[in-house]
């Protein structure tokens, strides 16, 4: 968006309201949503989901069979939709309720300032630690997901606390760049486990897995060490379906570029079955985006990933209806809206990716207004309510079902 601080500000205020509450039943009812026409490529008539030749869709079918025997990893990139973890943390738990729970997933290295998590908190404070952003700060050693904390002394900690109880311990890996070797110290109770961290060489990787039950604290024996973390990586103790979210209040889909060469190989190590890229909106309202380098940048990092995870699906969740001016009749649509949306469907049929019409689930152009007036949308007129992402959370698993053929 043009100006992305004050446009969030709306989601910022429903994120702290709603960040202690829990999560709503998976088995929330699915409201009828508008449709106008399907794609041909859609495997039902009624499905909003075109899945373009997708190669990866069977063996997804056959991977969620089977998840309760291996755990099935789904990753979801964007933007403050998704950094708000209610449209997602709606469609994770109804996977989750029907395949079972493989664990909490890829979390940033600390609570970030407007980002929400719907199954885990991760609590630190300021003076224990430092921490830089890809979308405000400049660095050149951003990993995967954009986000570095260093410590400001020994022993310095954070806790990672799930808001349901977790039943047996948890694998837990940390995503970390050092200079010389330390010490990763994970404490539950009376529990205590300590594994060495061997030094990177200016590469980030991931740690050997400590056994830990959650809640849990994790510290860094020394500060002097040059080590930095971005981020953890929480599976188990059960098998079942993993769902992590990578989201970034004013992210669009070059955010990525922001990061050094080699997030595509830590995405790897964390072994996605399905990547989910959930950009539009930041784009649509961007007056000046260059369609054409839109375009190529869209198709190169879908090959990025196809390149470093041939067996995953793609699935493309394209922008919800939004408005940029509200002064008239009119809907006041974003100048760049249809035309990201018609890039995205093009990529996707070309690419050969799943992609989920957002804005036709809402009910089309000007579904926004509807959409706030009955309290399933914020008054900016661009965020969802609660209600509102969980709704199309929900339609979103419905088509993906269909796809799959896993309908019950």
């Amino acid at each position: 968006m043009t100006h992305p601080t004050r446009r969030l500000a709306p989601l910022l205020t429903l994120i702290a309201l709603l960040a202690g509450c829990q999560q709503v039943s998976a088995e929330a009812k699915v409201r009828p949503a508008s449709s106008s026409r399907t794609s041909a490529s859609s495997p039902h008539s009624d499905s909003l989901l075109a899945t373009n030749g997708e190669p990866n869709l069977n063996r997804l079918t056959q991977k969620l069979r089977n998840a309760r025997q291996r755990s099935v990893h789904i990753v979801q990139f964007g933007d403050s939709h998704t950094a708000a973890d209610f449209f997602s943390g709606q469609l994770r738990s109804r996977l989750q309720q029907r395949f079972g729970n493989g664990g909490i997933g890829f979390v940033s290295p600390l609570g970030l300032p407007g980002q929400r998590y719907g199954n885990i908190a991760l609590r630190s404070t300021s003076r224990d630690w430092t921490l830089a952003t890809s979308r405000r700060d400049e660095r050149p050693d951003f990993p995967l997901g954009g986000s570095v904390a260093q410590p400001k002394g020994n022993n310095r900690t954070v806790a990672l606390e799930p808001f349901t109880p977790v039943a047996g311990k948890s694998r837990v890996r940390l995503l970390y760049n050092s200079e010389r070797q330390n010490t990763l110290i994970g404490a539950s109770g009376q529990d205590r486990r300590v594994i060495a961290l061997p030094p990177t060489k200016s590469k980030w990787g991931f740690s050997y897995p400590i056994n830990l039950a959650l809640p849990a604290s994790l510290s860094l024996a020394s500060s002097a060490m040059g080590t930095r973390i971005g981020g953890w990586y929480l599976d188990g103790p059960e098998q079942g379906v993993i769902l992590s979210t990578l989201g970034s209040n004013g992210a669009s889909l070059s955010l990525m570029d922001r990061w050094q060469d080699g997030w595509q190989s830590q995405l790897r190590a964390i072994q996605p079955d399905m990547v989910i890229l959930a950009y539009g909106t930041n784009e649509a309202f961007n007056d000046t985006l260059n369609l054409n380098d839109y375009r190529s940048l869209l198709q190169q990092r879908i090959r990025q990933i196809r390149r470093e995870m041939p067996d995953a699906v793609i699935l493309l969740v394209g922008p919800s209806d939004s408005m940029k001016d509200r002064s008239g009749n009119s809907c006041g649509k974003p100048t760049m809206l249809d035309s990201v949306i018609r890039i995205q469907q093009d990529v996707a049929r070309t690419e050969h990716t799943l992609y989920w019409d957002w804005r036709r689930q809402m009910g089309g152009e000007c579904s926004i207004r509807t959409w706030q007036a009955r309290g399933d949308a914020r008054p900016d007129f661009v965020h969802l309510t609660r209600p509102g992402y969980e709704n199309s959370a929900n339609r979103l698993y419905q088509d993906l079902m269909q796809a799959l053929k896993l309908t019950p």
